[in-house]
């Protein structure tokens, strides 16, 4: 793999996802990366949806109990997010296992969901990255983590072709040099390469999440419901 295979330069990124990243925050713990990100999507979906909810990051991990590196499991921490933030509002927080990248694809290209979170083998992903930018040795080297017992780590995928567009919030433990802004942490990786880092995340092979306006579903499935009993 070349060192063409990733781009960080903000001229080649698309002025949407320029414009939906600028407030986007960066993770301040390594384990982080998930509920930062997860503040991230709401941010984006706040700017087509004003009712979304977007609050502190830190009201996010009061509401999964997130403390020192301890995140409940997805399925946890979907409910209580929802149940928590999300409960007064038809936006919803989604995610499974055993995607696919042309679901990712999918939803990333509809009007009514967010940028998809997905889940990469931390230890692999990082390797990618280090062979393909000159970096120094990032935090999760310098952190010890890096071995088979490693936490997986997520990024943002806005864009799914022959490359996936990404953010990761990890950027600024890369040591790039100048001052680390949103759209220095824009990546473009190819898809074969990624598909296997994703498959080969700890916690689940191919799991994403995401956000999504759930209402016209449910207006879809009464008007059903109305058909069906006439």
């Amino acid at each position: 793999m070349g060192s063409n295979s990733i781009v960080t330069t903000s001229n080649e990124i698309p002025t949407w996802i320029i414009e939906d990243i600028k407030d986007y925050h960066f993770q301040t713990e390594p384990w982080m990366c998930w509920i930062t990100s997860i503040k991230n999507i709401s941010l984006t979906m706040k700017k087509y949806y004003q009712s979304c909810p977007s609050p502190k990051i830190k009201n996010f991990n009061n509401a999964v109990g997130a403390r020192r590196g301890i995140v409940p499991e997805p399925q946890t921490v979907t409910h209580l997010i929802n149940k928590k933030i999300y409960n007064k509002v038809p936006i919803k927080l989604k995610e499974k296992t055993n995607s696919s990248l042309s679901e990712i694809k999918s939803l990333v290209e509809r009007d009514d969901t967010s940028p998809v979170i997905f889940s990469v083998n931390s230890s692999k992903y990082f390797e990618t990255i280090k062979r393909n930018i000159r970096l120094k040795d990032i935090g999760y080297d310098v952190e010890g983590i890096q071995d088979e017992e490693s936490i997986d780590h997520v990024l943002i995928a806005f864009e799914v072709n022959e490359k996936i567009t990404f953010f990761d919030p990890y950027t600024p433990y890369l040591d790039l040099p100048g001052t680390n802004t949103p759209e220095k942490a824009i990546f473009k990786l190819s898809s074969i390469v990624i598909d296997q880092l994703w498959y080969e995340a700890k916690t689940a092979p191919r799991w994403v999440m995401w956000l999504e306006n759930v209402r016209p579903y449910q207006q879809n499935l009464k008007i059903e419901q109305k058909y069906k009993q006439v």
